[in-house]
């Protein structure tokens, strides 16, 4: 025969103060009459942004009010560190630089298409490890391009020497690339950086 338990007086009342600890706030949730909870039964801070609805963020929002009166301009940043930096716009016949975009650069060249020799007076080709970058858009509209460096281009010592290209495509029905062709392209605008 099974021997009944009886529950201990502290299991009895550890019990109800259960009950009533997740039963009152039921209670409190049906049983409150409409606005009877306000600004002074409320907590500092109880209510944040994170527990208001988007309807209700909205209505506390106003109009935007006129624009203010535009600030003074900042003071000039530090001087940047590039040793040298150009901009290049390609060219069949003759390229240049953009004399607002470049420093530390005397001469650019072209002795073949495509193919650039620029001299950075001081500073030589074999210690620095430039940057260089193709003009999106600056060549032939839509086409992929690169420019890069390139050694033994036909260029002087010292000079560095960079190579611009039209790059083609070929897709697969799946959208991958089967092959990739370069061109040479002689009109395609570059920059250059020299850390």
């Amino acid at each position: 025969m099974l021997k009944r338990l009886r529950p201990s007086p502290a299991m009895v009342v550890a019990c109800i103060a259960l009950v009533v600890a997740l039963g009152s706030g039921a209670y409190a949730a049906f049983r409150l009459p409409a606005n009877s909870v306000g600004t002074k039964q409320l907590k500092a801070h109880a209510v944040t942004p994170k527990k208001l609805s988007r309807k209700t963020i909205n209505l506390l929002k106003g109009k935007q009010g006129p624009m203010g009166a535009t600030g003074s301009p900042g003071s000039p940043g530090a001087p940047g560190t590039a040793r040298a930096y150009a901009y290049v716009h390609g060219s069949v016949t003759s390229p240049t630089f953009d004399s607002a975009r470049t420093k530390g650069f005397s001469v650019v060249s072209e002795p073949q298409h495509g193919v650039y020799c620029l001299t950075a007076p001081g500073i030589d080709p074999a210690n620095v490890a430039p940057a260089v970058t193709a003009v999106y858009n600056s060549g032939f509209a839509g086409t992929p391009t690169a420019a890069k460096l390139s050694p033994n281009l036909g260029c002087a010592s010292g000079q560095f020497q960079v190579i611009t290209e039209d790059i083609n495509e070929t897709y697969s029905a799946g959208g991958y690339v089967t092959s990739v062709s370069e061109a040479s392209a002689p009109n395609l605008d570059f920059t250059i950086v020299v850390p």
